[in-house]
């Protein structure tokens, strides 16, 4: 079987796109395994560097992304036509006009080479919208209509897709949920609980694209800044700062370690901890924590998904979608709370983490469940 990955980005410095990359082939070798069936794999992204697959002889082909090129096009739709299945995942949440057009147009684009292609293609389980503005919302619902499948991680989604275009897309979850890892043991000999604090650069510092002051309610900056005075006084608890987003592979602009490294400059008793570069690394650290907190989605659900006390800092719709659809409700919503309402409920859940562990435990077993509506269509498809 040879599959086409678009929308994920195995070197990218946001960990959360190689989270979706590596847990897709995971899913991938999964249903060549029981087909019996020999699994090829090609993604376009923006390094062209091949990806060996842990425990595994796969090699990930790689074609770069160079839009203004024409040869790239040829090369693409070359693969597309060649390939048994094409699965298209927008970076998990791009699918929308949140970020700015630009984003947009150029996955669109790769996305109605797919369609002309005749190839099955997949719309892999993500968020999909919001669009605001008439020409992506219309480009958009030729798509959704377009595909031979479409799946979404929440109902939310499902519902906007309905109103959108008229189509039920079929629901199931994140795929990072199945992201590998090696749980670590503990370095430190400490009774302190250990809080995981992901702090968002995206949200720190903002980008032309996406001002947090337009989209969230919360003074984020602040908020980061009263938990850390809260936790500076506390001798019980032990902070780490865990980036997710790195400035390598053209995310400087959002760049989490800016943001721990500013936190830190201010609050030294701070761990930054970014030990390790691929995102089954960054999930084994995150693993080791009491409690984690975090603004980038697929952190929280690396936390989650290792059974650690997880607090989203909800920013979009898109993480109330996902996590209310497990029965989890943990989560600060940057969006509907303000900012002396979000530090009180983010201090009282790291209090009773235990708590927020069972509740974790409990909620994660709905996930399997969900999934396997993804892995059966493919399976059949």
């Amino acid at each position: 079987m040879k599959a086409i990955l678009l929308g994920v980005e195995f070197h990218s410095g946001n960990r959360g796109c190689g989270a979706l990359a590596y847990s897709i082939c995971e899913i991938l070798k999964r249903v060549c395994e029981k087909k019996k069936d020999k699994l090829r794999i090609v993604a376009v992204q923006f390094v062209d560097l091949p990806v060996l697959l842990q425990d595994s002889d796969i090699e990930v082909k790689c074609i770069k992304n160079e839009p203004k090129k024409v040869s790239f096009w040829k090369k693409c739709f070359k693969e597309f036509k060649e390939a048994d299945v094409i699965l298209d995942f927008s970076m998990g949440d791009s699918f929308a006009d949140i970020y700015g057009n630009k984003r947009f147009f150029l996955a669109s684009a790769l996305k109605q080479l797919a369609i002309w292609s005749g190839t099955k293609f997949v719309m892999a389980p993500q968020t999909i919208g919001p669009f605001s503005k008439t020409i992506p919302k219309m480009w958009a619902k030729h798509i959704l209509k377009k595909c031979d499948s479409c799946f979404v991680r929440d109902r939310l989604s499902q519902e906007y897709t309905y109103s959108l275009c008229g189509r039920i897309p079929l629901l199931t979850t994140d795929v990072a949920f199945l992201l590998p890892y090696k749980k670590r043991e503990q370095n430190s000999s400490s009774e302190k609980i250990k809080i995981g604090f992901n702090p968002s650069g995206l949200l720190w510092s903002g980008t032309k694209n996406f001002s947090s002051n337009k989209h969230i309610k919360v003074d984020y900056v602040d908020y980061v800044n009263q938990l850390m005075k809260e936790w500076e006084k506390d001798e019980s608890v032990e902070i780490h700062l865990i980036p997710h987003v790195f400035a390598r592979g053209g995310a400087g602009v959002e760049d989490d370690m800016k943001a721990c490294l500013e936190i830190h400059s201010n609050y030294p008793n701070t761990v930054i901890d970014s030990d390790g570069d691929t995102p089954m690394d960054i999930k084994s650290v995150i693993s080791t924590m009491d409690v984690f907190i975090g603004a980038r989605m697929h952190a929280t659900i690396a936390a989650f998904s290792s059974g650690v006390a997880t607090i989203p800092f909800s920013y979009s719709r898109k993480f109330e979608g996902l996590y209310h659809d497990l029965g989890y409700n943990y989560l600060v919503s940057g969006t509907m709370m303000d900012t002396k309402t979000a530090v009180s409920q983010t201090l009282e859940w790291v209090n009773s983490f235990e708590q927020l562990q069972n509740a974790v435990r409990e909620c994660y077993k709905n996930v399997p469940q969900k999934q396997e509506v993804f892995f059966e269509a493919l399976y059949n498809l």
